[in-house]
């Protein structure tokens, strides 16, 4: 049966409380070790999650792009499951470029990441078209779960401190994705796919090892320290004990004749006893908090006098607290936050409000750091301060990553604005280049124009010698060759209207009719045609056509290219025929077809010129691209045609071939 005075004189009266305080010590480690494992998982998502952002950024933008064009070599070879047009093409100047779209990108980064980096990331899907990139059992289940409405997955493989972490998250197409996965049958905002990293948990850990270390010291050092305390204070109460032991036998006498008063101070002193205990034991679990807290504490007088750090800030600034207890707050302060921003703090916390904000310290070394603060005015049961609580985070790692992100995306921009700006010059001197040759092709219909006329003023002048001469050049006589005359000229002023009227720039989009530019078009080319033995016919297949909107001078070009064109291809097909020991009967033939389609203008340049290779019909519109013989083509006009077309008319140009010739097909939307 327990007995306290057998307890008492048994030696071992400190055993019993000195294990509880251990148990209480080692749950608070373990719940401090729990914590931090918890910031370990968050550590190692957000890198993951940093990894799979950089990546998904690098292929929106490549995708926005189109993809980018990369030497062929031996890292570089074209991609076999890459079915878009011009994935390989050739420079002017014989260099041989291959595609590299999104999933290549990736896929070479990864193995650059692999052999620099002890981090490693895998593109896959449910549905590859690659085999080395089919999922393993793992991310077969992760994409599942991705399918069912989870955002992202993390584990941890093996031990924390050698084990490997996995992210992944998945890929959703978006709009610049469609380009090669329309085809799979891929709508906008379905999941493709996705990226899984793989990084060692040991660099994880070895950031947090510190701070675990940190926490079992303090743990120990407050175990041991309060154990001491605890045994000493014991052993006074044991001390005292005895004494009070000694003095009851003494009076056991007097104590029966006063037993009531004696219980009643007895239980006073018993209720004081646990009311000290409760007291001690609320501060011992304040301290304990305090001590053992990831975040600075501090407490100031209401004049801001420091008279408590804790741990924590001593780890963080290297100050000792003798360094700095009864000093201000000021002796880290950075001198590079503003001001105005101290000045609201104490405004705020002077009226008896709480306060928050981030400010910019300096450590003992010199070294800055930032912390998230929280100052808490402590007031009296009166209502006025007496204190000052300061609870504060360091988030200077955290801070440090938002510049470098932000580093990175001023990085991205600038290198998109240099791309943009490259292919604004290089679209421009296509566009200077593409004019002149329209000009020398106008200079050459012009001379067709006037040939006929200048064969007339001739004659008209050689009439005149004979007249006089046979003595007819009468007034009647000159006024009827100045009338000629006069005729031809004029027709000649008029093709040099035409001529000048092509080539007059238009400073903005206006509304015109489509048959009438296709009209002035064919009236600048009909002797040129006409000696070429091509007919040409235009039909417009609505009653009412629609006015289309733009710089009808470039729909000019865009017309003369495809009718230029039709007429070389019949020009080509009859010399081949020559030189075969061939010859062909009838005209050439350019019929030009226009029609509306939901509300579009539709124009169709049909020819006889015997069509397109097949091999070169993915090329066609390529720059300096051509079929033609040296010095017969520069290779942009068709490019150029599809540039108007396509971005300055917002329409669509194609080509194929019909029964005996090409078929281009315009379509531009309706004014």
């Amino acid at each position: 049966m327990f007995s306290v005075s057998g307890y008492m004189r048994s030696g071992l009266y400190y055993v019993l409380p000195v294990f509880i305080w251990a148990v209480m010590v080692f749950a608070s480690l373990a719940w401090d070790l729990a914590n931090q494992n918890n910031v370990l998982r968050n550590m190692a998502l957000e890198k993951g999650r940093n990894i799979f952002r950089f990546i998904e950024l690098s292929r929106l933008w490549s995708a926005g792009h189109g993809g980018l064009y990369a030497i062929i070599s031996e890292k570089a070879q074209p991609n076999p499951y890459l079915n878009v047009p011009n994935r390989d093409i050739t420079t002017v100047t014989g260099l041989k470029l291959t595609l590299i779209n999104p999933a290549y990108m990736t896929r070479q980064i990864g193995e650059i990441s692999k052999g620099l980096s002890d981090t490693s990331f895998h593109i896959t899907s449910l549905k590859p078209l690659r085999p080395e990139n089919r999922a393993d059992n793992q991310e077969e289940k992760y994409l599942k779960m991705f399918e069912s409405g989870t955002a992202e997955a993390i584990e941890l493989i093996g031990g924390i401190k050698d084990g490997t972490y996995r992210y992944m998250a998945p890929l959703r197409v978006k709009e610049p994705c469609m380009k090669c996965h329309a085809a799979q049958g891929y709508a906008v905002g379905d999941i493709r796919g996705g990226i899984s990293v793989t990084y060692p948990a040991s660099s994880i850990y070895t950031l947090m090892k510190p701070q675990r270390i940190n926490a079992l010291s303090i743990h120990v050092a407050v175990f041991v320290i309060t154990a001491v305390a605890l045994i000493v204070l014991l052993r006074k109460l044991h001390a005292q004990w005895f004494i009070l032991k000694s003095a009851k036998d003494k009076t056991d006498a007097e104590v029966a004749n006063r037993t009531s008063e004696l219980k009643y101070i007895n239980e006073l002193l018993r209720n004081q006893i646990e009311q000290r205990k409760v007291v001690e034991e609320k501060l011992r679990l304040f301290e304990l908090i305090v001590q053992n807290s990831p975040v600075t504490v501090v407490i100031t007088s209401k004049d801001a006098e420091i008279e408590y750090v804790n741990p924590h800030f001593v780890h963080l600034t290297g100050y000792l607290p003798e360094e700095v207890l009864g000093k201000k707050p000021s002796i880290i302060k950075s001198e590079q936050t503003p001001p105005e921003v101290y000045e609201g703090m104490w405004e705020k916390i002077k009226n008896g409000d709480d306060w928050y904000g981030e400010l910019l310290n300096k450590k003992k070394n010199g070294d800055l750091y930032w912390e998230s603060v929280k100052i808490v005015p402590i007031k009296n049961d009166e209502g006025d301060i007496i204190h000052f609580l300061a609870v504060k985070e360091d988030i200077t790692a955290r801070r440090r990553l938002q510049n470098e992100l932000c580093t990175l995306n001023e990085s991205l921009k600038e290198e998109v604005s240099s791309e943009i700006e490259k292919n604004q010059k290089r679209e421009r001197l296509l566009m200077h280049q593409s004019k002149l040759a329209s000009m020398g092709e106008m200079i050459g219909a012009i001379a067709h124009q006037w040939r006929q006329p200048l064969s007339s003023i001739a004659l008209l002048i050689q009439d005149i010698e004979d007249s006089y001469i046979y003595g007819e050049l009468s007034r009647e006589r000159i006024h009827e060759i100045v009338s000629k005359s006069m005729v031809q000229i004029k027709y000649m002023s008029a093709t040099i209207d035409d001529f000048r009227n092509f080539f007059q720039p238009s400073k903005e989009k206006i509304k015109f009719n489509v048959i009438a530019v296709i009209d002035e078009v064919l009236s600048i080319l009909h002797a040129q045609l006409k000696s070429h033995s091509v007919n040409t016919q235009i039909e417009s297949k609505v009653a009412d056509l629609p006015l289309s909107f733009g710089h009808p001078n470039e729909f000019k070009q865009v017309m003369l290219n495809l009718i230029n064109n039709a007429k070389d291809a019949i020009s080509e097909k009859r010399d081949k025929a020559k030189s075969t020991g061939k010859s062909l009967t009838g005209h050439g033939e350019i019929r030009i077809e226009v029609d509306t389609e939901d509300g579009n203008i539709v124009i169709m340049v049909k020819d006889n010129g015997g069509g397109i290779a097949e091999e070169t019909m993915d090329r066609i519109f390529e720059p300096y691209f051509t079929t033609k013989e040296q010095g017969k083509g520069t290779g942009i006009g068709l490019y150029m045609s599809k540039v108007i077309v396509e971005n300055n008319m917002n329409g669509r140009l194609t080509v194929e071939n019909s029964e005996d010739g090409a078929l281009f097909k315009v379509l531009i939307p309706g004014a």
